[in-house]
């Protein structure tokens, strides 16, 4: 020991009296030594063993869920309220499969997640016949590998061992990675563990802060305390906690209010803050291009530009990129793809802000404005969202918006409510992939009521989101976990909706854009849906604000009180 620095032990001394201790045994007691203690999982053969550990553990939270991509989803959820981790289990070969989707949302989401996934018994003498054969692949990632940070098979325990040590460094420590999938063999799993595997000690899991050089935070600071019109791109790094305070920091330090524009629907941050010049991207409009350009943690900068400014106005303007160290690159999906322009930095977002703030000098006069915010056309979601926000605010109701539901849904919560910090909204999906609303959400107030923040967690669903995971709804009610769903029940896949006037337009044609896009044939009952997982629900029209407040309000009594979730079937 130096100071207080220490360095764990690579082994340990073996208990006496191991001769019944399973590789399975060793594994959940290994992933408790790093404060892993809750598991979800749809019930599979391939790991019974590692089950079999976990329920003779009075320590061991389980959560069942009815499908993969639910318990993917939930813990996807669980990490973005919490910032720790549940672990996975999924069923080999089928359950990879159906869990597939979920993990690319959370690859997409840059969301680290521990998946262990079971695996028929390599050995192929050890196969019960048929089942095991086909529940046993030497590329059991292979449908999955391209949107995964690690992806781990190992032919023996002590090679899984170190998968597992591998894997939890991984997610712990580095930043914004994605998923790490571990294959589990069923043999190894109900074997006795070898004395070496019982001998490997825990690893240091602590997070260092990787800094942008010094002289790159000087000269970005020289560049913001000249620039005239200086601008902020935000996209993944508003969750980072402190940002918001650093960016207010920043403005301080130059005594100017730096235009801050989010882009993307990773964030929950910054949405539309007049008072600070934060805005969303579809919430602003520039008169004359900016002369400084700082991206963070931004996919596609210069793309987002394009839809405010013409890019010739742009070829005179600074251009810094700072990134999160850690952002795996795979040739599977192209969102790494895109290069910034100008020069790139990678390091901790909020260290550098704090550390730029240091070394700006203060504009001694106002900066010209060139920056606008419009308001987004009125609708009658927009007003429904408006009388949902005053309701809470009038009952001085603190809330956490765990799911933003879809595009449309995500821009009139961004235009209405007003953030005080990162968590308070989650933000969406990450990648598109419908299901993942409806699980997540439950995982975000798990993890709630876990650290009793104080908060209600509140979720907007899509009703066709909502249709491809409504068996978590099971989860919820058997966990009694409290939150209030609220769905947007506009009957129809509004994109695709959308998509096929275009084509239809442009090619003149008076094709209906409702066949195959819409639920008219068969309009869903979510009430009965509701009804029949044992949780209380109600309808409401949309356009009947003084009952959809009332119901609210009926609502979050209920969940107060009982510690259930509840829905509210919002007819739009």
């Amino acid at each position: 020991m130096i100071d207080d620095f220490t360095v764990p032990s690579t082994y340990i001394s073996l208990d006496s009296n191991k001769n019944d201790y399973y590789f399975s045994d060793w594994l959940k007691k290994y992933l408790k030594q790093h404060g892993i203690n809750t598991f979800i999982f749809n019930p599979g053969a391939s790991f019974r063993g590692l089950h079999d550990s976990l329920v003779n553990d009075d320590e061991i939270t389980i959560i069942m869920a009815c499908h993969e991509e639910i318990a993917v989803a939930f813990a996807h959820g669980y990490y973005k309220a919490s910032g720790r981790l549940i672990c996975v289990l999924i069923h080999a070969n089928v359950g990879v499969l159906h869990s597939a989707m979920a993990l690319f949302n959370a690859w997409c989401d840059r969301v680290p997640l521990l998946c262990l996934v079971g695996n028929g018994p390599l050995a192929a003498g050890k196969r019960r016949p048929w089942i095991d054969w086909i529940h046993t692949a030497h590329d059991i990632f292979a449908p999955v590998r391209g949107y995964t940070t690690l992806a781990a098979v190992s032919a023996d325990q002590w090679g899984t061992a170190h998968d597992i040590r591998r894997a939890i460094r991984t997610v712990m420590t580095e930043s914004h990675l994605g998923p790490a999938v571990v294959a589990i063999d069923a043999d190894h799993q109900e074997s006795i563990a070898e004395n070496r595997v019982l001998r490997l000690g825990p690893i240091d899991t602590e997070k260092c802060v990787q800094r942008v050089d010094p002289f790159h935070i000087k000269c970005a600071a020289k560049f913001l305390s000249v620039a005239q019109r200086p601008l902020i791109i935000v996209e993944r790094t508003g969750r980072q906690k402190g940002f918001m305070q650093a960016l207010s920091n920043l403005s301080d330090a130059l005594n100017v209010k730096i235009p801050v524009l989010e882009c993307g629907y990773y964030e929950n941050s910054i949405t539309r803050n007049l008072e600070n010049n934060w805005l969303r991207l579809e919430s602003a409009t520039l008169d004359v291009a900016p002369d400084m350009i700082l991206a963070l943690d931004t996919i596609d900068p210069l793309g987002y530009l394009e839809t405010l400014v013409d890019t010739d106005d742009l070829k005179e303007s600074v251009f810094i990129s700072v990134n999160t160290p850690g952002v795996a690159l795979s040739g599977w999906s192209s969102d790494t793809g895109i290069e910034s322009p100008g020069v790139v930095y990678n390091g901790d977002i909020v260290e550098f802000l704090l550390s730029t703030a240091k070394y700006v000098e203060p504009h001694k006069a106002p900066l010209p404005v060139y920056i606008k915010s419009k308001n987004l056309p009125e609708s009658v979601l927009k007003n429904a969202m408006k009388t949902i926000s005053d309701t809470f605010d009038t009952a001085s109701i603190n809330i956490r918006i765990v799911n933003g539901g879809s595009t449309q849904i995500d821009q009139s919560i961004r235009s209405v409510f007003v953030f005080k910090h990162e968590a308070n909204f989650l933000g969406m999906n990450g990648g598109g992939g419908l299901g993942y609303g409806l699980p997540a959400s439950l995982g975000a107030a798990m993890a709630m009521r876990e650290d009793n923040t104080g908060e209600l967690a509140v979720s907007f669903l899509g009703d066709g989101d909502f249709l491809y995971t409504p068996s978590s709804l099971w989860t919820a009610a058997a966990k009694n976990i409290p939150i209030l769903l609220i769905i947007i029940n506009n009957g129809q896949y509004f994109n695709s909706v959308e998509h096929a006037k275009i084509v239809s337009e442009d090619r003149q044609r008076s094709t209906s854009p409702r066949i195959a896009t819409t639920f008219d044939e068969s309009p869903i009952d979510f009430i009965s849906l509701a009804h029949g997982f044992d949780i209380q629900a109600a309808s409401v029209s949309i356009e009947d604000n003084y009952l959809l407040s009332q119901t609210i309000l009926d609502a979050v009594s209920y969940i107060s009180g009982k510690s259930r979730p509840f829905i509210i079937n919002i007819q739009a």
